[in-house]
């Protein structure tokens, strides 16, 4: 999946951060191009700037609200924050989505998908803590936080860290950074509510174009990790490829043609397939959001997050411990309490109101 993508390429080049951001970012701006032309091949693509269907001071917010996002993703690194401790906050977003659309924006929800968003959240976070592992401080020393325990864990990282303050501050930018998420998906929601669901691709276009200026700074960075992605080794020899080919009964002129294609550089390769995810990835958010909302789309993201973890528990024989039992209880029931009892505006109190 995309976390043992990333670990493969971190692992390997380790600043090579900002450099997958940007090719996301480019990939997703011309697979945008590309869903708007299919959508509505009379349309022109210069009209989603020129004449955009949401009004200025909404693409702005939200597209500040998102680079925003995007440049503390680009950080975190520098903080020293554990993937773990990242994990784990990060599961709390259906909560914090649901908070802030409750508080901000008016939007109404009933105590049974308040009690079904918490006991996801509790859930969620009760497995994260019984499986994740991290690298810490240098990475040259993992901690399992299924024997150590999450907080425990956390102590023992704080230890680590040479600076204390550095630390906290970036785990109050991790949280603000899970709140400025949470406003971007409740405006994402209000967008499509109020202007069309149909419109998602033109917001997905300009939510990356009109970010990319975030990219500025790392220009240096970007040239030099580009460099060492094309230093690295081609995925096989032109000579052996045709060889291969051959036995498997290709003709020598197609081997001749896709040889090319076989010496690329395996970084460049992945760099390829780990945009193609990225795309499907993100036009499904957007997609999800236009239909469904943004406590919605949080919940299925969690349970995708959720889900992988219990795939590599059985694919890698993990242990699965009592906690983790408890974390697929209450996702499941939370799930199911949250999907099945209608919302506040569906009750009885509103049927009494129209009366």
């Amino acid at each position: 999946g995309p976390t043992q993508l990333n670990k493969v390429f971190f692992r390997n080049f380790p600043s090579c951060g900002v450099f997958l951001t940007f090719t996301r970012f480019v990939a997703i701006s011309i697979a945008s191009c590309l869903l708007i032309k299919l959508h509505n091949r009379k349309s022109s693509i210069l009209d989603v700037f020129l004449r955009p269907t949401t009004p200025l001071w909404y693409t702005m917010i939200l597209t500040g609200l998102y680079a925003i996002t995007c440049m503390f993703n680009l950080y975190v690194a520098s903080f020293h924050i554990s993937n773990a401790l990242q994990h784990v906050v990060r599961a709390a977003s259906p909560m914090s989505t649901l908070l802030v659309g409750l508080l901000a924006f008016g939007r109404e929800y009933s105590a049974a998908q308040i009690v079904g968003v918490a006991l996801i959240t509790a859930g969620s976070l009760t497995t994260i803590s019984a499986e994740a592992s991290w690298l810490v401080a240098d990475g040259a020393e993992t901690t399992d936080l299924s024997r150590t325990g999450v907080i425990l864990s956390f102590v023992r990282e704080l230890q680590i860290n040479a600076s204390l303050q550095w630390w906290t501050l970036g785990v109050v930018l991790l949280n603000l950074n899970m709140i400025c998420t949470s406003f971007l998906t409740q405006m994402q929601t209000r967008g499509f509510d109020r202007w069309g669901k149909q419109q998602w691709r033109d917001m997905m276009l300009l939510q990356h174009v009109l970010s990319f200026p975030i990219f500025l700074p790392f220009v240096p960075l970007l040239r030099a990790t580009a460099a060492q992605f094309s230093a690295s080794a081609p995925l096989m020899s032109p000579t052996s490829f045709i060889d291969h080919a051959g036995k498997a009964g290709a003709s020598s002129i197609v081997a001749e043609w896709l040889s090319p294609i076989a010496s690329t550089p395996w970084a460049w390769a992945l760099t390829a397939f780990d945009s193609v995810t990225q795309v499907a990835c993100i036009s499904s958010v957007h997609v999800l959001l236009a239909r469904y909302g943004g406590v919605e789309t949080t919940i299925v993201l969690t349970l995708r997050k959720f889900l992988s973890l219990g795939v590599s528990v059985l694919l890698f024989d993990a242990v699965f411990t009592t906690s983790h039992w408890i974390g697929v209880a209450l996702v499941f029931i939370g799930t199911l309490i949250f999907t099945f009892y209608p919302t506040h505006k569906a009750t009885g109190v509103d049927s009494k109101k129209k009366n």
